[in-house]
């Protein structure tokens, strides 16, 4: 049976430099994008107005994340932020 990570979901509550490059390197630009391509294709009429942009992706991050809770795998995130 798998082990989920109560603390934190990727596995690194003990290790805040990961966690501070994690969030710099691949969350925070990652997530800057989505937000922007989402506003973009709200200004072209593609999706509904009053939706926010930030709200939607941070719950499919919740989501993302959530599902990898079960799996850490310390390598394959130090090799997001390699």
């Amino acid at each position: 049976m798998e082990q989920c990570v109560s603390a934190s979901p990727l596995g690194i509550s003990g290790d805040a430099g990961m966690a501070s490059q994690l969030h710099s390197r691949y969350t925070a630009p990652r997530r800057g994008l989505a937000v922007a391509t989402l506003r973009l294709a709200q200004s072209r009429g593609q999706n509904k107005q009053g939706v926010d942009p930030e709200t939607l992706i941070d719950q499919l991050w919740g989501l993302a994340i959530t599902a990898y809770c079960c799996r850490p795998n310390r390598s394959a995130i130090s090799s997001l932020i390699a």
